[in-house]
């Protein structure tokens, strides 16, 4: 019965998806892939597949257009095919998605070769030159560059092809979460770009970025003017002190930093940058070892920053490690250099920079309090689904040692400073009680039946008898891994564990519906144990060299 139900269902989804295959395989093939994606060649082209396919589901296509034309009588063939059968969003055109991302692809190429035979030739020009022949910088740069364009060549024609379906389907990207060439690769990779805009900009919109940039090579003066306009509009002191003030990790650098922000703001600013400068490199190894939790030995601000940008790769890399420790060593050995309004911006913004992402919501200790504040606000019948949520496959490996941490009482002090003791104590409770865990199961069956109304292929209706497993075999790995933090390592937590009794009982449960699925896998004639073992075999060989 479940396999009739199979076929009722998965039969057209199975042909469009193999008409997906098709087209895509033969556009990949063409000199001129836009014929073969545009509207109305793909909605022929469906049509003509369907009648090859079989009667049967050409029948139930246009059955279901029959159907849908009766409540919009307005509705074509046509339009019900490109959106409704093949799923593209309205007013989308594949063929045009893929001429806009191949004249992406074509124009960044373009700028990353001249990019690269600029670099080639800068190194060329210092090789004689024993004062800059160890030029580090280019170097990371021209390889960071060489790296990009090969893998922009590897994406071909049918990945462009593809990526274009996928841009227009709405089963396959939201709206708002496509894939695109970056639109600012091309100043972005400019070689002839300095690295400290990055920075100096980095607040800016795109468009207003780009204006900066025009303004610095046309006018100098003006842009120095201009910079300074941008800190005092987008009010970058006074986020600096915000961030400052309430953030757990940075609070202790207070006196100093707010002593030289009012230093800066008074005009001081040979006085701020000397004052300010030694602290940005404090900063970054708070980012590194306390946010980051990263207990490397590395001391200078080189290796340091190369850590961090292990860990998250950084678009302003360049500058931190080759350009910012410049102008750090000159102070830190007692030197006097010129200070004008461009590198007090600038040693300004790198403050900003980096306490804007040791206080970002992207940071472990941040994802935590997102973490609690929502799971402490869910009622207890909610709770498990609100956990397994972030326990789930997509979530595991990071809010599971989250979690463990959490236990473990790594992020005591960040409770503490936030104000979260009552949210972390009440949670706590819930967690430990028997009914959570009654909440999760509590000796409910394994199936529950319902009887379904199910149009088959010649149009008639059926009625379906269909068990469903029981929800409760979700949260097996939410189970599992509570009992490992609770009752494995909980002595030394000093939580109460899971309640073995119970767990015993939600195990054999969990045992007897994977041996319930087994048994149907095998009725329909796939052997799981063999699958099991064929993976097995394969994890076990050698990779090749």
């Amino acid at each position: 019965m479940g396999r009739e139900r199979e076929e009722i269902y998965m039969e057209p989804e199975k042909m469009v998806w193999d008409f997906k295959t098709k087209i895509i395989n033969e556009a990949s093939e063409s000199k001129c892939p836009e014929k073969l994606l545009s509207r109305r060649s793909l909605i022929t082209a469906f049509w003509r597949f369907a009648r090859t396919w079989g009667k049967e589901e050409t029948e139930y296509y246009l059955r279901q257009y029959e159907e849908k034309s009766k409540h919009d009588r307005t509705l074509k063939r046509s339009d019900y095919t490109y959106y409704f059968v093949l799923h593209f969003e309205h007013n989308s055109d594949v063929a045009k998605e893929y001429l806009k991302l191949k004249a992406a692809k074509e124009m960044n190429e373009r700028t990353l070769q001249d990019n690269q035979r600029k670099f080639e030739e800068k190194l060329q020009q210092i090789g004689g030159n024993r004062e800059q022949k160890k030029d580090n910088k280019t170097v990371y740069l021209k390889n960071r560059n060489k790296d990009k364009l090969k893998a922009l060549k590897e994406k071909d024609n049918r990945f462009l092809i593809k990526a274009a379906w996928e841009n227009c389907d709405v089963l396959c990207w939201p709206s708002f979460f496509k894939f695109l060439f970056p639109i600012y690769m091309a100043w972005e990779e400019n070689s002839l770009m300095d690295e400290v805009d990055k920075i100096l900009l980095s607040e800016l919109p795109g468009r207003e970025f780009e204006n900066r940039l025009l303004l610095k090579e046309e006018h100098a003066d003006e842009y120095a003017r201009a910079l300074m306009n941008d800190v005092m509009n987008l009010h970058i002191a006074e986020n600096v002190l915000k961030i400052v003030r309430e953030n757990i990790y940075v609070n202790d650098r207070w006196k100093i930093i707010s002593t030289a922000i009012e230093l800066f703001k008074k005009g001081e600013y040979f006085l701020f940058v000397y004052l300010i400068t030694p602290q940005i490199e404090g900063l970054f190894k708070v980012l590194l070892r306390s946010v980051l939790k990263d207990n490397s030995k590395k001391t200078d601000l080189n290796n340091i920053v190369k850590e961090i940008n292990k860990k998250k790769e950084l678009w302003e890399y360049a500058y931190f490690a080759y350009d910012f420790p410049q102008i750090r060593n000159h102070i830190a050995h007692g030197d006097i250099i010129e200070v004008d309004t461009k590198l007090a911006c600038e040693i300004l913004m790198d403050l900003n920079w980096v306490l804007k992402v040791i206080d970002s919501e992207e940071q472990d200790y941040k994802k935590f309090m997102a973490f609690l504040n929502d799971v402490s606000t869910a009622e207890l019948e909610t709770l498990a689904s609100r956990l397994n949520y972030y326990f789930s496959f997509l979530n595991n490996e990071e809010y599971c040692g989250l979690f463990e941490r959490y236990l473990k009482g790594e992020f005591d002090d960040v409770i503490q400073w936030y104000q979260l003791s009552d949210k972390d104590c009440e949670f706590k409770k819930i967690i430990q009680s028997d009914e959570f865990y009654q909440s999760i199961w509590n000796e409910d069956p394994l199936f529950t039946t319902t009887v379904e109304k199910v149009q088959v292929l010649d149009g008639s209706v059926k009625d379906i008898t269909v068990n469903h497993y029981s929800e409760s075999l979700q949260y097996e790995g939410m189970v599992q891994l509570l009992y490992r933090l609770l009752n494995e390592r909980g002595k030394s937590h000093k939580y109460k564990p899971v309640p073995l009794n119970w767990y015993e009982k939600y195990s054999a449960f969990v045992k007897q519906a994977n041996e319930a699925k087994h048994d149907t896998l095998k009725k329909v004639g796939i052997d799981p144990d063999a699958i099991e073992a064929e993976v097995d075999k394969l994890m076990e060989q050698k990779p090749k060299d």
